[in-house]
């Protein structure tokens, strides 16, 4: 008993010591893309709080404007300064009956073309890779496959450059993502255009209140230029009909670092502010839940 105690003793003290050298990396601080060999799981929660149809949404998606990879996602370091990752997300909605939602899907851009007989929606899949350029901004390319009415809709491509730069090494740190969206499918079926063409833009504040609580304040926009949204909302159902001005969400998410490898976070969002079809600019609604598991 005597030399068992000794070696218990300095069992729990190196436990203890590894528990305090695995701290919380303050989201601020995170690299911009996974380091080599670290994986991610993430799984996000949607319901869609639209007027006249709170809860008609919900699935593995998510409504954040920041949140490139919504549903399942997994992802991983591949090289340094190289992850690659897959996605799917789902919902169970109307798209018949929620017009906001569908608005606001039509002013997105690709896929133009949604089974609106299912409530089942699934997709579109999504193949990337992210690469670093330097420690604050990265390059990403992303397949986009989409499930339902792929004849018509076939591949889409995206284009992005994801910036985050620390104002505040483990405080304050801000975003800005832009990217480009080319759609390909057939043009009889997306009013003329054999490529769609679309581009978002979001931007936000990212402050860690203490190393494992952040909070993110975020804005985008979104804009279709081929085809034109007139023509996308040529049989639109209502009259007058809507405007056109393609997508303006606000959102604010609170998260918490659990342990250094599990994040958990909850999110609202307004999904557009410009005026659609039979809503005013805060009609469109959601709430994400979600988590991040490192391994």
């Amino acid at each position: 008993m005597i030399r068992i105690a000794p070696l218990g003793a300095f069992l729990i003290a190196m436990t203890l010591a590894l528990a305090a050298s695995a701290q919380v990396v303050p989201m601020v601080d995170r690299p911009i893309v996974l380091p080599e060999g670290v994986g991610q799981l993430s799984v996000d929660v949607e319901v869609g709080l639209n007027k006249g149809n709170v809860g008609g949404l919900v699935g593995l998606s998510s409504g954040l404007p920041g949140d490139r990879t919504p549903g399942l996602s997994v992802a991983y370091g591949l090289a340094r300064g190289i992850e690659g990752g897959l996605s799917v997300p789902y919902t169970h909605a109307n798209l018949l009956r929620d017009l906001v939602e569908s608005y606001d899907l039509a002013m997105q851009g690709w896929p133009l073309r949604r089974d609106t007989q299912t409530q089942h929606h699934f997709g579109p899949v999504q193949i990337w890779a992210g690469f670093r350029l330097a420690p604050w901004i990265a390059a990403d390319i992303a397949v986009m496959i989409p499930i339902e009415q792929i004849r018509a809709g076939r591949i889409a491509v995206r284009l992005s450059l994801p910036v985050r730069y620390a104002i505040l090494p483990g405080r304050l740190a801000i975003r800005f993502r832009p990217d480009l969206i080319l759609g390909f499918g057939r043009s009889d079926s997306n009013q003329g255009a054999s490529v769609q063409t679309s581009i978002f833009i979001d931007a936000g504040i990212v402050v860690n209140i203490t190393r494992e609580l952040w909070a993110d304040v975020g804005i985008g926009y979104g804009q279709m230029f081929q085809p034109k949204s007139d023509r996308v909302l040529q049989d639109w159902p209502t009259n007058p009909k809507p405007s056109g001005k393609g997508t303006l969400p606000i959102s604010a998410t609170l998260g918490y670092a659990v342990t250094p490898a599990i994040d958990v976070f909850l999110g609202f969002t307004l999904a557009n502010l410009t005026p659609g079809s039979r809503q005013g600019p805060a009609d469109a609604r959601s709430l994400t839940a979600g988590l991040n598991y490192r391994f």
